[in-house]
């Protein structure tokens, strides 16, 4: 019996349910305490990407969930054991003309009125704040220095 007991305490018992985290739009980056895990709609094993830990008297996921996506505000979350115990589901809040404007523009060069500096230092507010990831600022930042 004892050997059953330390066992149960020193282990705890992992829950293999799942759900799901959808956004809409769809397409979001989905991190989880800072790690990228996926991309909207994703299913995780909560136990397995909020490992419990030992608050108080019993184990319990904690951590910060967050749903990011290019031209909307990013969704942040302190999760929980209550907040794993359903399907997640949130409607992202964007940019009116992040959506109207099409993918790719037409024309590779900025309007004359906008100098390179005054569009390097906006691709850097984008990046800082998260809007466009790693590999996008340096795309863009090629491009602005390359119609020098």
């Amino acid at each position: 019996g004892l050997a059953i007991t330390v066992v149960g305490c020193s282990n705890p018992i992992k829950n293999s349910r799942s759900i799901t985290i959808a956004s809409t739009p769809s397409g979001a980056h989905v991190l989880a305490s800072g790690v990228e895990i996926g991309v909207t709609p994703l299913t995780i094993v909560p136990d397995e990407v909020f490992a419990p830990q030992f608050v108080g008297f019993s184990y319990r996921a904690v951590g910060t969930l967050n749903i990011k996506k290019n031209g909307c505000e990013t969704f942040s979350e302190q999760v929980n054991d209550a907040v794993l115990s359903k399907d997640i589901n949130v409607k992202l809040v964007c940019d009116s003309r992040a959506r109207t404007l099409p993918a790719k523009t037409s024309t590779p060069h900025p309007a004359p009125s906008t100098s390179i500096e005054q569009r390097l230092r906006r691709l850097q507010q984008l990046h800082d704040q998260g809007l466009i990831s790693d590999d996008e600022y340096r795309s863009i930042r090629k491009r602005i220095l390359s119609a020098l």
